[in-house]
């Protein structure tokens, strides 16, 4: 019996797929319309691959190089897929080389979303490494990274010029990352060179025309810090190279004596090994005497582990004083009597068993802070800095992580007592606990701030802010998102409690944004602010709203996933917008905003000490009011940035 062309097409069909189970020389599958895949359709109905079911005259065309439908045609209709070529085979491809085909090619993927495909480390949502490379394809290179100083070094010999440097993560062409150099001409002037007397040249840089004692730069160093500084003279400068060293106890003996580092803290410490303090400055320093550009751990005394100044005056500038412990007070830095200078300080990670976990001032000290930043410190009481009897001017001064341990304890970030006077700007407390005023607690103490933030404080009471007999004079404050079981936001209690509250934002607050205590009641001044408490949640107790607003939604420009706010500048649409104080005006000439970046201090904002200030207007950075350069501003104060951004 010879078969017919119908069968014969199916024998092929099967002997090219490889699936032939039995042939027989009788086939009556082909003419009694035998449905062998099973998907109801036969060979005589049109069903061009009996074996698998999928392919048949109803199957849907699907991009595959196959006839689904049995209709001769071979994926017609079907969207064909874009593949873009990966040539460094990081996933993301070249969005300009492509191929549209079913199937993908090697060496294709199906993102083109690469910003250098002859990079591996650059693709979206890459994270940013300090390696001078767009890492996450955003437009920015090494955003958010801490930023190193570097130098200009004109005549090549390895030392920058000891002038304002570059501050970014992979150091420009022509600049190092030591400094020092007095004549960044000369080859042969730099810290630490041969410098013979007489010949009219610093060539140490060490401020005399001969040998100047230096420290861990040549052969011809001291051998120690304290050696270089008993044999230096009055108005020098004693350099340090990079390095860790062992001392303690370090003193100037009352000389105006500069001890700076070549190449900064990250990589220049001095350890005290819990032998003692790092630096006791107790012999009348004054503003001459300066420290400059070191780590200083490992300190250990009853007040001051890292530093105690006391009847001093000196400058300490560029360091990171982490690690140290006091028996009583002052874990990182103590200061009494005296005006010392604390500026572009870092106190971090430090403990006393007192008061003043980051640090402490007492006995009519006049202490200022500037760019200092005081994290994750704990103490029995003020776990960031306890002041008593003193005169403080804090400006950009944050405080962030620090504990107060003791069951009622006071002030997680800070405490003030029976201060004489307290005046700045630009202060932040963020994640701090205490009992009693998680962020912050005000005893018999009057600070006047200019521009401050309260956010995810914790306490008992006063989650933000504890006022005890404390009339503080707070302008354009936002309180926002702390947490207490009464008052997440301010806690008064006192007849001398008389707060001041101007062109001030508390929202979000658990636990209620203000409450003042009825068996001690204080008498708060509150003008041109706004107070709002989602459903549920206690607002004030006050009797009178005259001066605020209560209820609006500050509107402000990110929320996290919980609806908590995250970034404190206002939306564009904000009712806090163009609604402070009458006669308040914001750093571009318009009516100043309520919140943290309003009045005329909304510029001064700079938490990551990057030295480029927040933006201050609403919306986003690209908003910029006119007149405003927002390459002038920074998009990310949370983290130490290299450059100015715009989105």
């Amino acid at each position: 019996m010879t078969p017919t062309r119908c069968c014969r097409s199916r024998y092929l069909r099967i002997a090219v797929a490889a699936l032939v189970l039995l042939l027989s020389p009788v086939h009556t599958g082909c003419h009694s319309g035998t449905d062998a895949d099973g998907d109801g359709w036969t060979a005589e109905d049109g069903d061009c691959m009996d074996l698998n079911p999928d392919i048949n005259p109803d199957a849907v065309e699907v991009c595959d190089d196959v006839d689904n439908d049995c209709d001769g045609l071979i994926d017609e209709g079907v969207p064909t897929p874009t593949w873009y070529y990966d040539e460094d085979d990081d996933g993301h491809g070249n969005p300009e080389s492509t191929v549209e085909t079913c199937h993908q090619p090697k060496r294709y993927v199906s993102v083109g979303d690469d910003c250098d495909d002859q990079d591996p480390t650059a693709f979206p949502d890459n994270p940013e490494t300090c390696d001078g490379v767009d890492n996450d394809c955003d437009g920015t290179v090494d955003e958010g990274l801490e930023s190193s100083a570097w130098y200009p070094d004109t005549d090549g010999d390895g030392f920058g010029a000891d002038t304002a440097p570059v501050r970014a993560c992979v150091g420009p062409d022509g600049t190092v990352a030591t400094r020092g150099d007095c004549n960044d001409t000369d080859p042969t002037v730099y810290p630490g060179a041969t410098d013979s007397a007489g010949d009219g040249t610093d060539a140490d840089c060490g401020g005399n025309d001969g040998a100047d004692p230096h420290v861990g730069l040549t052969s011809a160093s001291k051998a120690s810090i304290q050696a270089a500084l008993d044999a230096a003279k009055d108005g020098t400068t004693v350099w340090v190279g990079p390095g860790t060293y062992l001392e303690f106890d370090l003193t100037f003996n009352g000389k105006a004596v500069a001890l700076r580092s070549t190449a900064g803290p990250s990589v220049t410490t001095i350890d005290a090994q819990s032998k003692g303090r790092v630096f006791l400055l107790n012999s009348g320093e004054g503003q001459g005497t300066m420290v400059d550009g070191f780590t200083l751990t490992g300190g250990e005394s009853n007040r001051g582990g890292g530093i105690r100044t006391y009847r001093t005056s000196p400058v300490l500038t560029d360091l990171v004083v982490t690690g140290n412990h006091a028996t009583a007070d002052g874990g990182g830095i103590s200061s009494a009597f005296g005006s010392p200078l604390f500026r572009r300080v870092l106190v971090e990670n430090n403990s006393a068993d007192n008061v003043g976990g980051g640090g402490y001032s007492d006995s009519s000290a006049n202490v200022t802070l500037e760019d200092v930043i005081f994290r994750n410190n704990q103490a029995r009481e003020g776990g960031g800095y306890y002041s008593r009897n003193t005169t403080l001017t804090l400006y950009r001064v944050g405080f962030d992580g620090n504990v107060a341990l003791a069951a009622g304890g006071r002030g997680g970030g800070l405490v003030l007592v029976e201060t004489t006077s307290v005046e700045g700007s630009n202060w932040w407390f963020e994640d701090n606990q205490a009992d009693l005023g998680g962020g912050a607690a005000f005893v018999s103490a009057d600070p006047v701030v200019q521009n401050c933030l309260f956010t995810r404080n914790n306490g008992q009471t006063g989650g933000a802010l504890r006022l005890e007999n404390a009339s503080p004079d707070l302008s354009y404050c936002a309180v926002v998102a702390n947490v207490a079981i009464s008052a997440g936001g301010i806690y008064m209690t006192g007849a001398g409690s008389g707060p001041i509250l101007s062109g001030t934002v508390l929202a979000y607050n658990m636990g209620g944004n203000l409450y003042d205590d009825p068996g001690s009641s204080a008498d708060p001044g509150i003008a041109c602010s706004s107070f709002y408490a989602e459903a549920g949640e206690t607002n004030h107790n006050l009797g009178d709203t005259n001066g605020f607003t209560v209820g609006q939604e500050p509107d402000f420009l990110d929320y996290d996933a919980e609806g908590f706010p995250v970034d404190f500048h206002l939306a564009p649409g904000s009712p806090l917008v163009d609604t402070g104080c009458s006669g308040d005006s914001d750093p571009d000439g318009t009516r100043a905003d309520i919140g943290a970046y309003g009045g005329p201090g909304a510029a001064g904002w700079d938490r990551d000490m990057d030295g480029f200030p927040d933006y201050f207007w609403p919306g986003s950075i690209t908003d910029a009011p006119q007149g405003t350069d927002p390459a002038d501003y920074d998009c990310n104060d949370d983290a130490p940035t290299l450059q100015s951004c715009t989105d």
